[in-house]
């Protein structure tokens, strides 16, 4: 509200003022005060009789304000003081000048606190603005006028106060109508603008109350407040929302809008934080918007910064459990992605000691250890677990599956995977296939299928025979595949056609330049030997080996659903008499195998599921070894194979776009 100044205010004389007063229509008047007159020191006579007269009506200008009483607003200046004839002349003739709203830093000379009907019941802030004061709690005369006014207004909404008179019903409408003129011409849009002012200094106040005003509690839970709230026959005035109610709405929606309008959430968290700069779940949601946002643009710099905002929440104090857990878990995961898995696993340890009894964090915390290949570490955590509770399932199934891959001590492995899995129904097909492996090469296989029969009791498996890590679902499902059944037919005629060709070429190059056939060290060989000349390798040409087999891989190069595959490999394989693999199972479904027999010995034979065939008829063998197979080797020479494997015929060409290296 603009400030007056009194010293340019225009006087007004008294003779004036009672010229005034005859020509003004009267209002309804307040009753008379039974009590003594109210006076003001160094300004106005303030009466009862004065309160009823139609000129104070018109100047007493009540405004709504939370949690205080109404108090007199008194110019610091000096006034002529208004005439006050008889009692009775003075309801007549008496005029009250209105002065300017200011500051009075005497307790004696209260000030008038308006009242407005809009403002919601809440006290103003103390924050310098002479236009703002809080005004001390002065008990006095004018006070019981003031409680006169509110009782009228109380009757208006239906109570019934007994002591005042029947002539107030009337007056509400007047107390609580804003003028329609205001002094030296104030208008409406001023008038609105102050409200709107006084209605931010609340809220601000809502959100911290100055502790050195010991009647901030009794001014807003007193009866006056509750009074000025029923006085309203209408609705009720809104109560202002605190700082944090409404930091929450704030929040509540930017949270809404994060996965579809990543940027323009960083925008509002950004301009929440600029007000709360230790909101942790403002820095957290802007941690995420920037990790969506990496993820559409493909942008490491954008990833680092969604890490760092993570990291922030770290440094914070009383952050909420769930959510610095979330903040946690998250900053792992996008270091993770990044390729900073030592940093995830850091993450995760501050975590873990943040909140040591949390076993689940300490299990993520061995995963992630194990998945960058910190076994002795992995080790260690799942140990750590199993001293603090020695019956944590998932720490038993991961250091058995330590013990199984890295140790290779799998009679220990056994014993705690068979544990885990017993003790509740875990959802990885991973244990199930670990557990069932281990079984197989201690050679007892048929306990190994009671394995997988539980875990395609659990659906998690369609068959014990199929068990692949990787599955697509909607693909063909058989053992045994024709050339024709495959639609690659052409292409593997060419091969079979070619067969001895391919032949002369690969044992020239096994007599030639052996060394560029790998031994196979894998723990499926029970018996013998096995190598392999690698030509394809997920899509990749083998330069070198091909330079060595040029008509081979000529031939193989038309055929693009083998050399082209990112799931498969073409190669030769020298197989040595005895030679036994274990049963196992191919890592995924989304490729078939094909066997060309270029030396084989008839006996050879190899079991896919619960079907065994042999090599004799040296034609192309093609399955799906998603299925469970086993290979034995007869004879008493070495045995060559071309092992050729392919996208499976039902993919799509989007889905072999998409799909990567395993």
């Amino acid at each position: 509200m603009e400030h007056i100044d009194p010293e340019n205010e225009p006087k007004v004389s008294e003779q004036e003022d009672v010229e005034k007063s005859e020509d003004k229509p009267s209002e309804v008047p307040l009753p008379e005060e039974p009590t003594a007159p109210v006076e003001v020191p160094s300004a106005e006579v303030l009466s009862a009789q004065e309160a009823s007269d139609e000129h104070f009506e018109e100047k007493l200008h009540i405004q709504e304000v939370p949690g205080e009483l109404p108090e007199q607003k008194v110019p610091t200046q000096e006034t002529p003081e208004a005439v006050v004839p008889d009692q009775e002349a003075s309801i007549e003739q008496a005029h009250i000048r209105e002065e300017p709203v200011h500051d009075t830093t005497s307790a004696e000379d209260p000030k008038v606190v308006i009242p407005n009907e809009e403002l919601p019941v809440q006290e103003l802030p103390n924050d310098g603005d002479p236009d703002l004061q809080t005004p001390v709690n002065v008990r006095s005369s004018r006070e019981d006028l003031v409680e006169e006014v509110v009782r009228a207004e109380s009757k208006v909404s239906g109570e019934t106060v007994d002591s005042v008179p029947a002539e107030q019903e009337s007056s509400e409408e007047t107390v609580y109508e804003e003028s329609d003129h205001q002094h030296d011409g104030e208008t409406e849009l001023e008038e609105r603008e102050e409200v709107q002012e006084t209605r931010q200094h609340a809220v601000k106040e809502a959100d911290g109350k100055d502790p050195e005003e010991p009647d901030f509690q009794s001014r807003n839970s007193g009866g006056i407040q509750e009074n000025l709230e029923e006085v309203n026959t209408g609705e009720l005035p809104e109560v202002a929302d605190s700082a944090e109610v409404q930091l929450e709405k704030e929040l509540d929606y930017v949270d809404e809008i994060i996965d579809k309008a990543p940027q323009e959430a960083i925008a509002e968290y950004d301009l929440i934080l600029s007000v709360h700069p230790e909101s942790a779940r403002a820095i957290v949601g802007k941690a995420k918007a920037l990790g969506l946002l990496a993820d559409v643009e493909q942008n490491d710099n954008i990833l680092e910064q969604s890490i760092a905002e993570y990291l922030k929440v770290f440094s914070l104090r009383a952050v909420p459990k769930p959510l610095m857990v979330e903040a946690g878990r998250a900053c792992a995961e996008r270091q993770s992605i990044r390729g900073w898995g030592g940093a995830a696993a850091q993450t995760l340890r501050s975590l873990v000691s943040m909140y040591p009894d949390d076993l689940e964090l300490y299990n993520e915390l061995g995963r992630k250890y194990l998945v960058n290949g910190a076994y002795d570490e992995a080790r260690a955590t799942f140990r750590e677990i199993l001293n603090k509770d020695p019956n944590d399932a998932f720490a038993m199934l991961y250091l058995g599956y330590i013990m199984k891959s890295v140790d290779h001590e799998l009679d220990q492995s056994l014993s705690f995977m068979r544990t885990g899995l017993t003790t509740v129904p875990v959802s990885d097909l991973k244990f199930y296939v670990e557990l069932g492996e281990a079984l197989t090469r201690t050679r007892r296989h048929t306990e190994a299928l009671e394995v997988y029969q539980l875990a395609v009791d659990r659906q998690l498996l369609k068959s014990v025979w199929q068990r692949s890590w990787f599955t697509v679902d909607g693909l063909g499902s058989r053992i045994w595949w024709t050339p024709q059944q495959t639609n690659y037919l052409s292409n593997l005629q060419v091969l079979e056609d070619f067969k001895n060709i391919i032949r002369e070429e690969a044992n020239a190059v096994l007599i030639n330049k052996s060394s560029l056939f790998i031994q196979d060290s894998s723990d499926l060989i029970e018996n013998g030997e096995l190598r392999h000349m690698k030509l394809y390798i997920n899509g990749r040409k083998v330069t070198e080996n091909c330079e060595a087999a040029v008509k081979t891989c000529g031939l193989l190069d038309a055929f693009s659903e083998a050399v082209d595959c990112k799931q498969c490999e073409v190669k030769f394989s020298v197989m040595q008499p005895g030679l036994h693999l274990l049963p196992h199972c191919g890592p995924t479904n989304c490729r078939l195998t094909a066997h060309l027999p270029l030396v084989v010995a008839p006996q050879t034979r190899i079991r896919v599921a619960d079907e065994t065939r042999t090599y004799g008829d040296d034609g192309l063998l093609i399955f799906d070894d998603s299925f469970e197979k086993e290979l034995w080797v007869a004879g008493d020479a070495p045995q060559l194979l071309l092992t050729i494997e392919m996208w499976h015929p039902d993919l799509t060409f989007e889905q072999k776009s998409t799909l990567g290296p395993l």
